[in-house]
């Protein structure tokens, strides 16, 4: 669902931006990639409004209202930014999401890239292609406390190439929940450029920076 610009306003004011992010911080892979706002882990800054957001969107409220409520905002927000903070609708033909790991898929009962993904093609009409991405089996990933190079060592095959269907040939944004490192971001684009697709955007809802 869209978001209403009272609510566009109120959530971006309790956004933080991704400052230390650069657009090219993934090239040649990723050709420019983008986060809606800054999200902090620890410290003073982990209790600031869109890192609680971020929070609440990985780990959804168990009841179905406010689970959906939740959604649509952080789903609404993301495609609003996209729309009037990013060229990437000039620039992309099509959206492909991070795989979701089973087990976490069902004990979440949903999966945020998927989300995004999905309003990205009802709300900006870009179409999504679910099955140019796949999870490996056994692909059991934690990066938390990984340095850089370990993060890139690690997500080495959790995911395969799929059906790229409509995405073959074309320019692909690839979302994802989060990016720290890059190194998720950055083994999708190795996988879809391998596979035939031109080039490769990244978006996330937040960039880890602290």
């Amino acid at each position: 669902m869209h978001i209403n610009d009272a609510t566009w306003r109120s959530v971006r004011a309790g956004v933080d931006p991704a400052a230390r992010l650069r657009n090219n911080t993934l090239s040649p892979l990723i050709t420019e990639v983008w986060a809606c706002g800054a999200y902090y882990s620890r410290g003073t800054f982990s209790g600031r409004p869109w890192s609680r957001m971020l929070r609440s969107a990985k780990h959804p409220p168990e009841a179905d209202d406010e689970r959906a409520a939740v959604i649509s905002v952080v789903t609404g927000f993301f495609c609003r930014f996209i729309l009037e903070h990013t060229s990437l609708l000039s620039q992309i033909d099509a959206v492909v999401s991070i795989p979701a790991n089973p087990a976490r898929y069902n004990a979440r009962r949903m999966s945020l890239p998927d989300e995004l993904a999905r309003a990205v093609e009802r709300q900006l009409t870009v179409p999504f292609v679910f099955t140019a991405l796949t999870y490996k089996a056994g692909a059991e990933l934690d990066l938390r406390g990984l340095s850089r190079a370990e993060r890139y060592r690690a997500v080495r095959g959790s995911m395969g190439a799929g059906d790229l269907g409509l995405a073959a040939g074309r320019k692909v944004l690839v979302v994802d929940d989060v990016i720290t490192s890059g190194a998720t971001l950055s083994e999708a684009a190795r996988l879809l450029r391998d596979a035939g697709v031109s080039d490769v955007y990244g978006m996330t809802i937040c960039h880890t920076e602290g």
